[in-house]
Formats: C-alpha cells, sequence, structure tokens
C-alpha cells in the first residue's frame, strides 16, 4: 500500500494530519494537500453516513425477522409440544434457504478480518481511551502506536 492511500485510510478514520504524518513518514503539510485535493474530507462525512444508515438497516432488518420467527414459535408450541411424530415435527423448522440468509447476514453484519482502516480505527479508539484515562501514558504510547501502524501499513 503506498503513502497516499494509508494516508486516505487513516484520514478516513479521524487521524490528524499531524498523526498521520508521523505514521506514513510523511509531513502534515503534504497530507493537508493531499486531503483538500482528493476531497477526503468529503468522503469521510459520506462514508460515515453510509456506514451508520446500512447498519442500522441491517439490525433493523434482523430484528423484525426476529421477532417473526419469535411469534411463529410461540403460536406452534402447544402443537410441537404434543407432536412425535419427526414428519410431521419438520414442518414447523425453518426453510434451509432462510437460515443460510440469516447466516450471511450475520456474517455481514459481524465482519471479516481486520483490514488496514479496522486496525486504524481499533489503534484510534484505544489511544483516545487512554488518552482520557492516563495522559502521560498516552504521551508514552502514542510513538509506539505510531511505529505499529507504519509497521502495519507496510505488511498490508
Amino acid at each position: 500500500m503506498d503513502k497516499k492511500e494509508a494516508a486516505r485510510i487513516l484520514y478516513l478514520n479521524g487521524y490528524s494530519h499531524e498523526d498521520i504524518g508521523s505514521i506514513t513518514k510523511t509531513s502534515p503539510n503534504t497530507i493537508g494537500k493531499w486531503s483538500s485535493q482528493f476531497k477526503w474530507r468529503e468522503e469521510r462525512l459520506k462514508q460515515q453516513f453510509q456506514e451508520s444508515t446500512s447498519q442500522d438497516r441491517i439490525w433493523t432488518l434482523i430484528n423484525e425477522q426476529l421477532m417473526v420467527l419469535e411469534k411463529i414459535a410461540y403460536l406452534n408450541k402447544d402443537n410441537i409440544k404434543n407432536c412425535n411424530d419427526p414428519q410431521e415435527l419438520k414442518k414447523y423448522l425453518i426453510p434451509r434457504g432462510d437460515i443460510d440468509a440469516f447466516q450471511k447476514l450475520y456474517t455481514t453484519t459481524k465482519g471479516k478480518e481486520l483490514a488496514w482502516d479496522g486496525i486504524v480505527k481499533i489503534s484510534q479508539e484505544l489511544m483516545e481511551h487512554v488518552e482520557k484515562t492516563n495522559l502521560d501514558l498516552a504521551k508514552e504510547l502514542a510513538p509506539l502506536v505510531h511505529d505499529w501502524l507504519h509497521h502495519k501499513r507496510e505488511l498490508t
């Protein structure tokens, strides 16, 4: 991954020009020029809006489907309890295609192996937490975290 792409990902995850410069070994002025030239601010705002909207919609869909499944189970509770015929019980099972669709939706929302931007976001959240709880420790950790992110960027 080249420096400009790494800087863009860091910027999209809320890092300052100074932090991005430190991690990518690029001057903050260059980062500022890139962010203006390539409209990273607009991209970050658009990305934040789309992520929250998509996640909210997916969770709403999952919750609605779970409510339907719970209601079906509740309505069939007595029929299932009193039935001893395996063939008759099979009609109460959720169709395989529906289970597969739920599994895919769950996998989508759960996420995959952390990509570079995920590593960046988690690192940023950790540093913000440390900064709030122990500023001196945050000052000590910042160069180590920057070096580690620089190393991870070179590996991707």
